[in-house]
């Protein structure tokens, strides 16, 4: 097997590549930000040998000359490329395209609950007019991502396909890692844990219903761990009340699994653990029925065949939280 770089813009690969790390040959990951270089610096512990991990430069200049030397790099020396993300990576795509090499592609999940439309569409950017200008445009496939908790909606690009040089594999392709990582089992343990982060619903309706929970968990005598996103961007910044935080960076695939329960909203990192993950969107009235089905096709896509619950009122999770006490 050829040794390859690994290029991964979020933390969600990361089981992915504790699994497969050997056998892809990974000697090398890229990350997108300082941030996430920081939760992959975990990785090393759970494979058994250190990768070196890098993070490309900010701006269109930097990422255009950073890049591009790196797939030319894997083309010339015959190093594969494996990446992960959807979308939002047009630089990166670009060079793929260009210089052809050898690799992998394991999209996590789909752009299902974005709006594709036309890049004529978009809004006036820089990079917009570049694409349009040259001609490069018509490779890429511009959504639209309504807003996330609190955030604005956004415009990504994403790229139509890769050469025939890069395998894609399926959406879900990788949640075989999180069937692996699940015991199938209850837990048992006097603890649960809160995978929050923002959703589609508003940022204080989530808060409000995390605090409701962790107040019924701790008068119960259970320990609320909460975790939220790796990506500062996307935190919802719930803690307090008597719960103990963990700090955001470490990734939640790589955390000790002690847990009776692990509760969140929409977090693909609940797909590790489980009949003991609970979904809380079916508890959020601000979500309608179509985000519902969204939400509910994300978990569906990224781990075919997960067992995943969906968290119908508080009494529902009193009664759990009792079974789990004898």
């Amino acid at each position: 097997m050829a040794r390859c770089v690994s290029i991964v813009a979020s933390t969600l690969p990361i089981a992915f590549l504790v699994a497969h790390a050997e056998s892809l040959g990974v000697e090398r990951i890229v990350t997108t930000s300082g941030n996430l270089n920081r939760s992959y610096g975990h990785l090393g512990g759970h494979i058994g040998r250190d990768i070196a991990i890098g993070t490309a430069p900010p701006g269109f200049l930097g990422q255009c000359f950073y890049y591009a030397l790196l797939v030319a790099r894997c083309r010339l020396s015959g190093r594969r490329l494996v990446i992960f993300h959807e979308c939002c990576m047009p630089v990166l795509d670009l060079f793929i395209l260009f210089f052809r090499p050898k690799g992998d592609h394991f999209p996590q999940v789909s752009m299902l609950g974005s709006i594709p439309m036309d890049v004529s569409a978009g809004p006036r950017s820089k990079l917009l007019t570049l694409l349009r200008m040259s001609g490069l445009s018509r490779f890429f496939t511009l959504y639209y991502s309504p807003a996330v908790g609190n955030n604005p909606g956004e415009y990504n690009l994403s790229i139509k396909s890769y050469p025939a040089s890069i395998k894609t594999h399926p959406v879900g392709y990788a949640g075989e890692s999180w069937k692996k990582s699940d015991s199938g089992k209850l837990g048992t343990s006097r603890a649960i844990l809160l995978l929050t982060g923002k959703s589609r619903s508003k940022d204080e309706e989530q808060i409000a219903l995390f605090r409701e929970i962790a107040e019924l968990a701790l008068r119960l005598n259970f320990r609320c761990d909460v975790k939220d996103h790796p990506n500062p961007y996307f935190r919802l910044g719930f803690g307090g009340g008597g719960t103990s935080p963990i700090d955001p960076e470490m990734p939640s695939e790589l955390l000790d699994d002690d847990y009776a329960l692990v509760i969140g909203t929409s977090s693909t990192g609940l797909l590790r653990y489980g009949n003991r993950a609970l979904s809380t969107i079916e508890m959020l009235t601000s979500l309608s029925a179509d985000e519902l089905g969204l939400l509910k096709k994300h978990f569906d896509l990224a781990a075919p065949g997960h067992q995943l619950r969906y968290l119908k009122d508080l009494r529902q999770l009193e009664t759990m939280f009792e079974e789990i006490k004898g």
